[in-house]
């Protein structure tokens, strides 16, 4: 029996050793990948945003960030910016990340001193669990409870949550200008806090183009 044990367990501890440091490898590898990443996507919000002053909150270890940006400058006050990523350095956890199909998210806020027209109005990808957790929150903030709708934006059926059909209209096309460039989860503006919310899972290569063209996209709200 004791020689059957240890024909089984053999091969199990051969199996935890490589696996053990297949895992350091990885996450050495992937840690600098990350960083980077991150340090890059930094450095492309200041030079986009130009800010005046700027505080950032880190989330967990290589998790992601919150960015809080003082602009005072055109049409954009602050903005504020949340990044987070899987943890794609931790080699365990990549059956996880698989399975449930996490990815990177990107949440854009910008505070503004003009927003026309008026309004609010949220378009928001069906099914998205990230977008319906941050929409619920800010729908809950209301007296009144905003009508559900579908619309279709391009072959795509979004849900929308809608004060006016002027409001919607501008989110719509606020919605098919950036979604040439990233994968838009949801547009979100209201004229009472004359802000502006866009929610993103980036692309390698699309950020700066999109970061500009929502820049550009805050100043057309400018009545």
């Amino acid at each position: 029996m004791g020689f059957e044990w240890s024909r089984i367990l053999e091969p199990l501890f051969w199996i935890v050793v490589i696996a053990s440091f297949l895992s350091v490898v990885w996450f050495f590898r992937f840690r600098r990948i990350m960083i980077r990443r991150q340090v890059s996507i930094l450095q492309l919000l200041e030079e986009k945003l130009k800010p005046r002053d700027t505080k950032y909150t880190v989330h967990g270890y290589l998790v992601g960030f919150t960015g809080k940006y003082w602009v005072n400058r055109g049409n954009l006050i602050r903005a504020w910016v949340y990044y987070s990523t899987p943890p794609y350095h931790v080699f365990f956890y990549l059956p996880v990340i698989h399975l449930f199909r996490r990815s990177e998210r990107m949440d854009f806020t910008l505070k503004l001193r003009e927003l026309k027209p008026g309004g609010e109005a949220h378009l928001v990808v069906p099914g998205d669990r990230h977008v319906a957790r941050t929409v619920s929150i800010d729908l809950a903030k209301r007296n009144r409870p905003l009508p559900e709708s579908i619309v279709d934006v391009d072959g795509r059926r979004l849900k929308a949550y809608y004060t006016s059909q002027a409001a919607l209209d501008k989110a719509v096309e606020i919605y098919r200008r950036l979604s040439t460039l990233e994968d838009v989860r949801r547009v979100s503006l209201s004229s009472s806090s004359q802000g502006l919310h866009v929610a993103i899972v980036p692309r390698l290569g699309n950020l700066e183009a999109f970061i500009s063209s929502l820049l550009d996209t805050a100043e057309s709200l400018r009545g």
